[in-house]
């Protein structure tokens, strides 16, 4: 019903933005009026449940926190999908032990039977993709 009632609007300004990023926030701001709006009427018996319920959520800006940092996980996720695809295992293993798993440069050489820095510079060449497609994924939104 929000995409609906205020889709026109959308159409209609010359600074739109991405069609993606629009309904992206929209969604996000339906999710966090949902998960936040008071109960109007009480729920069981006597709504002491309900009221329970009510205060254990997270605050508003909690909430935003925890939905902005989940999107930005999942553009992690896709763009790290697409340069793992374009790169040799070799190179996607150095980058994942050192960025991911948190394994030492010597650590990951030893593993990946090579010297450091080559570790250094798969690992720096793979992240310089990932951050370039995040760009380009933030430019066009």
């Amino acid at each position: 019903m929000a995409v609906a009632s205020s889709i026109s609007n959308w159409l209609q300004r010359d600074d739109r933005g991405s069609f993606r990023a629009w309904l992206l926030r929209i969604a996000r701001n339906a999710a966090v009026d949902m998960i936040t709006q008071k109960a109007t009427r009480s729920l069981g018996h006597d709504g002491s449940e309900a009221h329970v319920h009510l205060a254990n959520l997270p605050a508003s800006s909690e909430l935003s926190s925890a939905l902005d940092l989940e999107y930005e996980r999942m553009v992690f996720q896709w763009a790290s999908e697409r340069v793992r695809e374009s790169v040799a295992e070799h190179t996607w293993r150095a980058f994942w032990l050192t960025s991911i798993e948190a394994f030492s440069v010597e650590e990951a050489a030893a593993q990946l039977n090579t010297r450091p820095g080559n570790i250094y510079f798969a690992r720096s060449r793979v992240m310089a993709r990932i951050k370039e497609l995040v760009q380009q994924y933030q430019d066009q939104r």
